[in-house]
């Protein structure tokens, strides 16, 4: 099966097929340049080349300081409903109420 069309839009190679399928490949590291062969491990080139700070991320270990909690505190969950013993439980076609 070969692409009607390879386009190349920064790092990316973009290949698109006759149905409209596209099949996108990292070609180059956006970090250091490194050109990819067609069956690099780029996975390996990241793990062993770049830190997280390459990429704007804080540093591995360092969960950085947030401003605020994710999320507030409550003192009950809204929308608690109670919880029903596993005897209750029929399938619902053979209920007959």
């Amino acid at each position: 099966m070969n692409a009607e069309t390879v386009r190349r839009q920064g790092t990316l190679e973009i290949k698109t097929f006759s149905k409209g399928r596209e099949v996108k490949r990292l070609v180059e590291c956006p970090f250091c340049c490194h050109t990819f062969d067609d069956h690099d491990p780029q996975w390996k080139h990241f793990l062993e080349e770049h830190d997280p700070e390459n990429a704007g991320l804080t540093p591995l270990g360092d969960g950085g300081k947030s401003q605020s909690p994710l999320f507030e505190p409550m003192d009950e969950i809204p929308g608690e409903f109670p919880i029903q013993s596993n005897n209750d439980y029929r399938p619902v076609a053979a209920r007959s109420d």
